[in-house]
Order: structure tokens, then C-alpha cells, then sequence
């Protein structure tokens, strides 16, 4: 039973640690379904829509890749998903942007394939949006950038690892959603 307890709090913990980090992820997070349909676009930190992303259709007609059949084809191989150059736009009557595509394999309590776990990175944001910056202020934020990707590896293994434990040990008492809870963790390590 303290067993128990100790890994619900730490349930608990890391799912507030998520949360947390979810909020600063200046990146689209994104999940699909065994069927590679959307079930989660979420919007990035600071970012504000009129109209709610949309979710349900396939991942291949919500990003253009190049080529449905070419992304679409990825998925079928199950294989890992790094920085694939696609165009996206945020709401049907938003203009397409060139952004990076990363995902990862899902697998349920089974270790079947449950779909993808990902980001999308716009990468040509206007430079209307960027205020200038000097050769200084721009070494301080590469500095800023990588002291913090390095103070976040550690906690972030942590709760990965843990996270790990809980759905070996306790994967096949958890129903359908407890289990996609962990999974969302583990892709947001990942």
C-alpha cells in the first residue's frame, strides 16, 4: 500500500512537471491514433487562435510533406520521424508555413502500435515578429538556450524513467487512459 502511494505521488508529480514544461514548449505538440488520425494538435506557448486547431483527419492531409503518399508511407513503417520538411498552417484560412516534423512510435500496455507522439517546429516565422538584435544579445539567448536544455535533460529523464517503471509495473491495472496518460508522458520526454 506505501508503495502504492509513493507511485501515485510520483504520478502526480511528473504529470504537474509536464504540465509545466507543456507550457513552455514554444513548439505544436501533436499525437495520433493507430490510423495516424490527429487526436491531439495543441497550440504553442504564447500563441493565440481564433478557431481551435483541427483534429480527427490524418496527420498527412493536416501537414503537406512533400507528397501525401511520402509521409503517409513513413507512418506505415512505424519508423521514427526526425525533422521532415513539411508545410503547415495553423487554421484553415491561415497561410501554410514551412515547419519540421518530428515523431515517435506509441505502443499500448501490450506493446502494440498506438500511433505517434510529436512536434511540429514552424521554422519561417516573419522577421516582423523577431525585434533585431545585436551580436551580444544574440550569444546571450544561444547561452540562455543551452544552460536551459541542459538543466532540463536531467528532471526530464527522471520523470521519463519513472514514468518507464510505473507502466511496467503497473501498465496492466491502469485502464485505456491511464495507460495513454503515461504514454503522453513518454512522448513528452521523448
Amino acid at each position: 500500500a506505501q508503495r502504492h502511494a509513493r507511485n501515485v505521488d510520483a504520478l502526480r508529480r511528473a504529470r504537474e512537471d509536464l504540465h509545466r514544461l507543456e507550457s513552455l514548449v514554444d513548439v505544436w505538440l501533436w499525437r495520433t491514433d493507430a490510423a495516424h488520425c490527429l487526436t491531439m494538435l495543441r497550440v504553442p506557448a504564447g500563441v493565440e487562435l481564433r478557431a481551435a486547431p483541427g483534429t480527427g483527419m490524418p496527420l498527412w492531409e493536416r501537414v503537406a510533406a512533400g507528397g501525401a503518399e511520402s509521409l503517409r508511407g513513413r507512418l506505415d513503417s512505424r519508423s521514427t520521424l526526425h525533422d521532415i520538411d513539411v508545410r503547415f498552417a495553423a487554421t484553415p484560412d491561415a497561410s501554410a508555413r514551412r515547419a519540421l516534423l518530428r515523431g515517435t512510435v506509441c505502443s499500448d500496455e501490450q506493446g502494440r502500435f498506438a500511433g505517434y507522439a510529436g512536434t511540429l517546429r514552424i521554422v519561417d516565422e516573419p522577421a516582423t515578429l523577431l525585434p533585431p538584435s545585436s551580436a551580444a544579445e544574440e550569444t546571450e539567448r544561444e547561452s540562455f538556450s543551452y544552460t536551459v536544455s541542459h538543466d532540463l535533460r536531467a528532471p526530464i529523464r527522471v520523470v521519463e524513467g519513472f514514468t518507464k517503471i510505473l507502466k511496467e509495473d503497473y501498465g496492466g491495472a491502469l485502464d485505456r487512459i491511464g495507460n495513454d496518460h503515461l504514454d503522453r508522458v513518454l512522448g513528452a520526454a521523448a
